[in-house]
């Protein structure tokens, strides 16, 4: 559209009353109840992980060490680290 107002004609998504077009406004709203917004999820702090690992090297238990191993590796290879963890408070974050 910027590039359509730079050389002085008018926006090509818009009517001639200044609104979206019609067909434009159908087609998104279209989109909009086809494609639900994500179901989000509150990240958990990353001292969770550090506990688990820090309780884990601490133990005399082999099995807690290969559990807090396997939890490590589940979260961070398995899943998307980014989108669940929050460096600081929980309350700080928008997922």
């Amino acid at each position: 559209a910027q590039a359509f107002l730079a050389v002085g004609t008018s926006d090509p998504r818009h009517d001639d009353s200044k609104k979206i077009d019609y067909r434009l406004s159908k087609m998104i709203s279209a989109w909009k109840k086809e494609d639900p917004p994500p179901n989000r999820v509150k990240p958990i702090p990353v001292q969770v992980l550090r506990s688990n690992a820090y309780l884990a090297r601490a133990s005399n238990h082999d099995f807690n060490k290969a559990t807090a191993d396997m939890i490590m590796i589940a979260f961070f290879f398995l899943l998307r680290p980014g989108k669940y963890t929050v460096e600081g408070s929980a309350e700080e974050s928008t997922p």
